[in-house]
């Protein structure tokens, strides 16, 4: 249904024109394409390669609900909540390595996407079977070890639903990322309620393995349908542009790769910052979110799961929204030329507010406050990762685009949400 309403906005978007991006050469040759070589990449667009970029970021969002399981875990072993939250904090790390590495693999062998994301499948599903057992047995370092290592399979499909949706939409980045992102946050939302009812009519291991299959059969469906678009492609021409030889010339619409000058860049740094100022509060409420309102406001796992869910429905409006709204709120060349730019500047600022406010709301018992605090930063969580990837694209040109994402979307998001976790776990542990 997404996917069909952004067909029909994709023609009001499109009258903005094409979209300047640093880091890009004229050094190019075109060749022409019939009209109807044209229209089936259009039609492969939205019929295929689009929604199945947006199933494994559906896919990957199921993996955010997890949190639903600690409660749980808890009442088998109160041992294992611990372990089990800062594990996921390093299944965030985990995650980021995997989008490293795979933002470089994916822009050096594109081809490869199926075989990438079949690996992916085999961590996850191996590492979801480890942790089923170890929560079984009551085992602590087990559950810590196959809760952080389930992130490097995650990863895959993450960065590669990412990059396969974006370079299918070359001319939409910000739609594009809301989509992809906004499906995230659909599985979010699905994860929390299927894994709930799994857990209730399966228990905890049961619902491990049947969480392993859903994940795995799905991943399979999408595998067909995973190819990339030729470097170059624009569904607004009747041309196709094709990249010459790496020593000669490059994509006018894909730019240069910077390679190790990528590490000299300011801007490469600011976006670290931005990134990680809004990803780390928000996933540290998000992992903690559970234990935090039972043990504030008293409620109970029923209630506190229907709160996440509504939280999971925001976040994913969140996604959408952002993603849309970032290319219509660039305004000329100068100080505010980027859409993603500004809204990180709005998102920041509520964060703060959020920030400061939830503690004075916490203590004096105010649900409403203090539950409208958590939304704030539930959103800045959905929000840093729309705007990265936006950012990616927009400032080091896409053909840096996925390696700059697997240090800003993967490495610094990963390092930092791994950093709140296990300070929210230490926590928890002083206050029981």
């Amino acid at each position: 249904i997404i996917v069909i309403i952004t067909e029909k906005l994709t023609s009001l978007l499109c009258l903005f024109g094409h979209k300047n991006t640093m880091g890009k050469t004229s050094l190019t040759r075109s060749i022409s394409v019939n009209h109807a070589t044209n229209q089936e990449l259009i039609d492969w667009r939205w019929s295929r390669a689009v929604p199945a970029g947006c199933l494994l970021m559906l896919i990957f969002g199921s993996s955010y609900a997890l949190a639903v399981f600690s409660l749980p875990m808890a009442d088998m072993s109160h041992a294992l909540l611990s372990p089990f939250t800062s594990a996921l904090g390093v299944q965030s790390f985990s995650i980021a390595i995997t989008m490293l590495v795979g933002g470089y693999l994916i822009d050096s062998y594109p081809s490869a996407l199926r075989i990438f994301i079949f690996i992916g499948l085999l961590i996850t599903s191996s590492t979801t079977a480890w942790l089923a057992f170890g929560a079984q047995n009551l085992d602590p370092k087990t559950v810590f070890l196959s809760t952080s290592c389930m992130g490097f399979g995650l990863g895959t499909l993450y960065i590669g639903g990412v990059e396969h949706t974006a370079q299918w939409m070359p001319e939409l980045e910000g739609l594009a990322m809301g989509l992809g992102m906004g499906s995230l946050g659909l599985g979010s939302i699905i994860g929390s309620k299927l894994f709930q009812l799994l857990i209730d009519i399966l228990g905890v291991f049961n619902a491990f393995m049947a969480m392993m299959g859903i994940m795995a059969i799905l991943t399979l469906v999408t595998l067909p349908f995973l190819k990339f678009p030729q470097r170059g492609w624009d569904p607004r021409a009747g041309t196709a542009t094709i990249s010459g030889s790496s020593s000669s010339s490059i994509d006018l619409a894909v730019g240069h790769k910077l390679g190790s000058k990528l590490l000299i860049q300011p801007s490469f740094y600011q976006l670290l910052i931005i990134v990680a100022c809004g990803a780390g509060p928000g996933y540290g409420a998000m992992v903690s979110f559970p234990t935090i309102m039972r043990d504030t406001f008293g409620l109970t796992a029923q209630n506190i799961s229907s709160l996440f869910a509504i939280l999971n429905v925001i976040s994913m409006c969140t996604r959408f929204g952002i993603g849309f709204s970032v290319d219509f709120l660039a305004f000329g060349k100068g100080y505010f030329w980027s859409g993603a730019k500004n809204m990180s500047i709005i998102v920041l600022l509520a964060q703060c507010a959020a920030l400061v406010l939830a503690p004075m709301f916490a203590a004096s018992r105010s649900f409403a406050g203090f539950f409208a605090c958590i939304t704030t930063l539930f959103m800045s969580f959905a929000a840093s990762a729309v705007i990265a990837a936006v950012l990616s694209r927009q400032i080091f040109s896409p053909v840096n685009s996925a390696i700059v994402f697997g240090f800003a979307g993967g490495l610094c998001d990963g390092f930092t949400t791994m950093v709140f976790s296990i300070l929210i776990s230490t926590v928890e542990d002083k206050a029981q």
